[in-house]
């Protein structure tokens, strides 16, 4: 609306008021988020041609999602080189080319990817969790010398503003991935029970800690798991489907209570594995299990001290082999 001289009230902007302005084509579009997991709605959308990762919430965790594509004059291998703290990743046409994912003071990772003249999508995924926040992106083209990144000839489109706006959305339904022998992803098996005993956070969460956040044990950050706050337990009907159960587990770093607790996997009534006391400065502790032929799995967590705070635990990289 616009309050012109001659008028009484507000009034309609007209369209014919309003100048042309058309965003260049060139940088990537930026999704900024509050908090440092990349689902639900970005707080905001923008073209940004430095690649600047903006705390638009002033949090103590957040991330930022650029979005493009690069126009590749001349076939051949391109390096590409970041720096960041925290954690970082590069893709190049759906393809994780530098991967520094973790929490972490800056440092520095180079990756190389083999492109073909035309155009390769770009995606550049950022988090800082608490702490200075440092990120520096530069490619090397064939022949060429080490620039920043954002002056590579980068595009983007509304395609590109579209994606950002579509994705993000997950099922937040509890259940374990299935996989067959050639790591084929079949689906989820769902959980047929959940169950919390701290009524004060939401029952477990799938690919997020208890508070919504990355799942985070030691100085490792994982993209799917399940996040559960003090004494909880998942049961699944296996209906002897599946071969083998794997994953890792850990003490989250978002952990309130006295920063212990323990795991415990049952399978048709009896314990197949416990992982003992873990802590929070641990790193996760890996478990490989023979579940063939079995009915009811049971995935338990226990507090470390029943007297103290509970405790954020995390199921993480869970995955069930199929027969």
């Amino acid at each position: 609306d616009w309050w012109p001289p001659s008028a009484r009230a507000w009034e309609p902007l007209p369209l014919e008021r309003l100048l042309p302005a058309a965003p260049p084509p060139t940088g990537m579009v930026a999704a900024f988020y509050e908090g440092d997991r990349f689902v639900g709605e970005p707080d905001r959308v923008a073209l940004d041609p430095l690649l600047l990762p903006e705390n638009v919430g002033a949090l103590p965790a957040y991330a930022v999602r650029w979005v493009g594509w690069l126009d590749v004059g001349q076939a051949g291998e391109y390096q590409f080189r970041l720096r960041a703290d925290d954690g970082v990743r590069l893709y190049l046409n759906g393809r994780v080319v530098v991967d520094l994912w973790g929490i972490h003071e800056a440092v520095t990772a180079t990756g190389v990817a083999r492109l073909a003249r035309g155009r390769a999508s770009v995606e550049l995924w950022y988090f800082n969790y608490d702490g200075p926040a440092v990120l520096s992106a530069e490619w090397r083209p064939p022949g060429g010398a080490w620039e920043p990144l954002r002056r590579a000839p980068l595009r983007w489109d509304q395609d590109d503003v579209r994606r950002l706006l579509r994705e993000g959305a997950r099922s937040e339904a509890i259940g374990i991935p299935v996989l067959t022998e050639d790591d084929v992803l079949l689906g989820d098996l769902p959980a047929v029970r959940v169950m919390a005993w701290d009524a004060r956070w939401p029952h477990p969460r799938r690919d997020a800690n208890y508070r919504g956040h990355l799942l985070k044990i030691g100085d490792r950050v994982f993209d799917r798991g399940i996040g559960a706050f003090g004494p909880t337990e998942l049961a699944f009907d296996l209906r002897g489907a599946y071969r083998r159960l794997r994953g890792a587990v850990g003490v989250d770093q978002d952990t309130v209570g006295d920063g212990v607790a323990w795991f415990q996997v049952e399978l048709d009534g009896r314990v197949i594995w416990e992982s003992g006391p873990r802590y929070a400065s641990d790193p996760p502790l890996a478990f490989d299990l023979d579940v063939a032929g079995g009915g009811t799995l049971v995935l338990r967590t226990h507090e470390g001290d029943p007297a103290t705070p509970y405790d954020a635990a995390d199921w993480v990289n869970l995955y069930l082999m199929a027969r």
